[in-house]
């Protein structure tokens, strides 16, 4: 079981390598369709998908309730989807939220600017300016995307195994870099893999279960899943809320004991939840 997180610029021929790297492991490449069809499986609203994917949020999508369900609605999706293995997952946000999984290679294709420029006038038929606009457009939205759902930069080398340069590698040199690591026993399916995913997937279940669908009022949550044991923390002002959050937890198919550490702190706050 193949998992690959690619992260690419606009210009870099990531879509090119992408699809070159996906027939020749035979594995499916998880894009904008894969995902927005995910999501809609999770609950999400259509609409909601082309307003958030790979977009900086503007004021007002920031405070509407549709970024929380689509944040966890698309955490749930690309777990699930890693799950499932054999893909390359493109973008959003995925090496973030695989970060850390045992066996996932978290790839970035990028190019010098000016080698962006030429190749994005070339894919669209227009001039410079043109062009120049299409990149900062997509490298503002990408990057706005990382930071507002993820607090992360879209840029940092830290999310990233392996970073290929196209403005200096061939296309065939760059898939040659990617299938020799990929042999490599850091990047095999092992049971660590299978444990983790599981893990985190049943997590993002309950916390979704919990803030989007259930809609129990509480601050500060999270899941931690290890085992089948789920563990709750929180804070909420109502102390039923403790229980339903419990309840969801032990609804959850694969989770055999909930530990809560959910904190009941009415003169916290006492005003709306968000």
């Amino acid at each position: 079981m193949n998992v690959i997180t690619c992260s690419r610029q606009s210009g870099s021929r990531g879509e090119e390598i992408i699809d070159l790297l996906s027939r020749e492991l035979n594995v499916q490449v998880v894009d904008k369709d894969s995902v927005e069809h995910a999501l809609v499986k999770n609950g999400l609203p259509e609409r909601s998908f082309e307003r958030y994917d790979e977009k900086k949020p503007g004021f007002w999508d920031l405070i509407s309730s549709d970024r929380e369900r689509y944040f966890h609605c698309l955490k749930a999706s690309i777990l699930e989807i890693a799950q499932g293995g054999n893909s390359i997952i493109v973008g959003r946000g995925a090496p973030v939220l695989l970060a850390g999984v045992p066996g996932v290679l978290h790839l970035r294709i990028v190019a010098p600017l000016e080698t962006r420029i030429h190749r994005v006038m070339e894919a669209h038929s227009c001039g410079e300016a043109d062009a120049r606009r299409l990149i900062r457009e997509s490298d503002h939205n990408r990057a706005g995307f990382y930071r507002y759902f993820f607090d992360s930069d879209w840029d940092s080398h830290d999310l990233y195994d392996l970073i290929l340069n196209t403005g200096y590698l061939k296309t065939r040199h760059a898939l040659e870099i990617v299938r020799s690591l990929l042999k490599t026993p850091e990047f095999q399916e092992n049971a660590a893999t299978t444990r983790r995913l599981t893990e985190l997937s049943l997590a993002q279940r309950i916390l979704k279960q919990i803030l989007v669908d259930e809609q129990i009022p509480i601050r500060f949550p999270a899941v931690e899943v290890s085992g089948g044991t789920a563990t709750l923390t929180g804070t909420v002002n109502v102390a039923a809320s403790i229980e339903r959050c419990k309840a969801v937890a032990e609804n959850t198919e694969g989770i055999t004991e909930v530990l809560v550490q959910i904190l009941h702190a009415p003169e916290i706050y006492n005003g709306p939840f968000m």
